[in-house]
């Protein structure tokens, strides 16, 4: 019991240092975000497209989501506006 409890406080118990790998779109971010400040795309379907127009990499939505979001954009909420209907 002594030892198990040694174990699990330790200060390496549970020490990752793996970061992943750095993204392919971090070279182009400069020229894609001056791209869809330009030209901010409704969905992110459409920057996905528009990322894959200029630098030729396709990514997963969630993908593409993750990289606005690294980079300092956000994806809007889309309300709806009531209508009136005269009757």
């Amino acid at each position: 019991m002594r030892h198990r409890d040694s174990f699990i406080f330790s200060p390496n118990f549970k020490k990752l240092d793996y970061k992943g790998r750095p993204s392919e779109l971090n070279q182009y971010s400069n020229i894609l975000i001056e791209y869809l400040k330009e030209h901010p795309p409704s969905t992110v379907a459409e920057a996905s497209d528009a990322i894959e127009k200029i630098t030729g990499i396709k990514r997963s939505p969630t993908q593409v989501r993750d990289f606005l979001k690294r980079e300092g954009l956000r994806c809007l909420k889309v309300g709806h506006v009531q209508r009136i209907v005269w009757r």
